[in-house]
């Protein structure tokens, strides 16, 4: 008999976006790439699999209980970020209340820098740690076993960690095409400034990154670059383009890590005219783009530029480690105003050493 999985996004607590367009934007705007990917091999193994986003419903819980009770889950996978935790622990405990025999998983950002906490302070069974590809598609097919690598679970009032930091996907090629329907593309609505055209698209073409920003949570999801070859990526977007997408936003965490790969990209986007819009949505550093790289990638489609320059101090800059100069930040936005995109830059308050003077 297939295993039936149910994945959840999990929803922001209304005290936080009431009367707030944030709200909107965040709820209905973003299709769940987590979720998606992970569903992908899943389904490759023969699972039967569904993903509810409690964002995009209006009485969350009763929906949740509904599918629970047609569905009849065997696993359940929650992703959660810092400010969704509390909220992850309530639909777990809801899961279970339904049917305690349901193993319900913990995974994303914080449930993957706190394993050892969620376990302690809630009801899920597991969390998977890092990317969750591989490790619960070996979780649905092996059971839960100390053999699988960056899975943490509880036993015999105890929890049981098979912590593994150097455990990544490595060839990115190998992961399925994103199955996108798996939800209804059409509920998915971003807001005029985050786009040009929707339906909108979120796609990796690599994961990792070479930087050491003290701040980033890459020390938990892998600095190891691993790139997607060029020849997927064109195909992974023929097929989105295929599916109804209008636009492309690129998440990772450096598209330009490989400014000759970037290039070679954009050069078959141009080759094929593909007509759709994009831009590397997850930011690019400054010192990872040149005049020619832009040039190329703005007859590509690309409209909008992202830097990653998180302070206008050199002082604080050097204290995150960041490995940037004001004059590169500077050049780089100049070269993208030259090349006529759109630029947007990333700031953070409240970095080490940074005073009113520096904000």
């Amino acid at each position: 008999m297939k295993k039936k999985i149910l994945l959840l996004n999990t929803n922001y607590y209304d005290d936080i976006f009431t009367a707030s367009k944030v709200r909107a934007a965040i709820s209905n705007a973003t299709p769940p790439l987590g979720l998606i990917t992970i569903a992908g091999p899943l389904l490759e193994a023969g699972c039967n699999v569904e993903i509810l986003n409690l964002n995009i419903v209006k009485d969350y819980i009763k929906k949740l209980i509904e599918r629970l009770k047609e569905f009849q889950p065997d696993f359940v996978g929650i992703t959660a970020t810092t400010p969704t935790i509390k909220k992850a622990y309530e639909l777990s405990d809801i899961i279970k209340s339904i049917n305690n025999h349901i193993i319900v998983v913990a995974g994303g950002p914080h449930p993957s820098a706190l394993p050892m906490e969620v376990l302690q302070e809630s009801s899920f069974d597991c969390v998977v740690r890092g990317e969750g590809d591989i490790i619960f598609r070996r979780l649905i097919v092996e059971g839960i076993s100390q053999a699988i690598p960056n899975l943490f679970f509880k036993k015999d009032n105890n929890i049981v960690e098979s912590f593994d930091q150097n455990f990544f996907v490595e060839n990115l090629d190998s992961i399925p095409f994103p199955p996108y329907h798996l939800i209804d593309i059409k509920q998915y609505r971003q807001p005029e400034i985050s786009c040009r055209r929707n339906p909108v698209a979120y796609m990796e073409t690599s994961r990792g990154c070479f930087a050491r920003c003290i701040y980033c949570n890459k020390n938990i999801f892998g600095y190891k670059i691993r790139m997607k070859s060029v020849e997927r990526v064109l195909g992974e977007m023929e097929f989105l383009l295929k599916l109804g997408f209008k636009e492309i936003h690129i998440i990772d965490d450096i598209f330009t890590a490989d400014m000759k790969r970037a290039y070679q990209i954009c050069e078959e986007i141009i080759k094929k005219n593909m007509q759709f819009s994009w831009y590397p949505r997850g930011g690019i550093r400054v010192d990872r783009v040149d005049k020619e790289l832009l040039a190329v990638m703005k007859r590509a489609g690309c409209y909008r530029i992202p830097f990653g320059i998180e302070s206008g101090s050199q002082k604080v800059l050097d204290s995150i480690n960041k490995k940037i100069t004001l004059e590169q930040a500077e050049n780089a936005v100049k070269c993208a105003k030259d090349a006529q995109m759109e630029v947007e830059c990333y700031f953070m308050l409240g970095l080490p050493e940074e005073n009113e003077e520096d904000i």
